[in-house]
């Protein structure tokens, strides 16, 4: 065990915790907290894959996770059932028993998104274009960025191929944001009115 400072909260780093699951079943984990973590509970940033605990990526987060949990976030790399210094047998890469909680998941990897959340919010440019439950929204895509998405993600190509599709255009600059849809000079179907009215989530 460490102890650092980087921010508000001095920092603890555990090397080795032991998380019980219902089975009995034993994750190993590496853990940053903050300050006062064990008396208060704080947000925690999960990584959860085969392997994690003491994976390559180590080094670089030793010296990122400390800069977080100083900031009130406690930083957890788990090791799935089955892998590294975890009990149990690996049968999948997320069983329901160990994600059987509430997760924010944040990504741009679509079929991860689709296997694991029930619901999905659709940001662009730091707003919320759309949400809805996962099937909805991925089956019937109402804003024309979600629609872009879908059709960029590579699990839905068809044919090989060495170009892979891109949304034209470039992100706004968060610090000058003009009036209307926030997506209106990437869209293909962009009309009078989206450069005047935000769009209806």
């Amino acid at each position: 065990m460490s102890t650092t400072r980087e921010g508000a909260h001095r920092v603890r780093e555990l090397e080795h915790v032991e998380i019980p699951m219902a089975d009995g079943c034993r994750l190993g984990a590496r853990v940053w907290l903050p300050e006062g973590a064990e008396r208060e509970p704080c947000p925690a940033i999960l990584e959860y894959i085969p392997y994690r605990k003491n994976d390559a990526t180590l080094p670089r987060d030793a010296q990122m996770h400390p800069v977080v949990a100083a900031h009130g976030y406690a930083c957890v790399r788990v090791d799935l059932r089955g892998s590294g210094e975890s009990e149990g047998v690996l049968r999948d890469e997320h069983l329901q028993q160990e994600i059987g909680c509430s997760i924010l998941f944040v990504s741009h990897h679509l079929g991860t998104v689709a296997e694991l959340c029930d619901d999905v919010v659709v940001m662009y440019a730091g707003e919320v274009v759309e949400r809805g439950e996962i099937k909805d929204v991925f089956h019937n895509p109402g804003h024309p960025y979600t629609r872009a998405l879908l059709e960029c993600d590579p699990g839905r190509i068809k044919q090989k191929t060495r170009h892979l599709p891109t949304i034209p255009g470039d992100v706004p600059d968060s610090m000058h944001i003009t009036p209307g849809c926030i997506f209106g000079d990437r869209c293909p179907r962009a009309f009078e009115r989206c450069v005047r009215e935000d769009p209806p989530e």
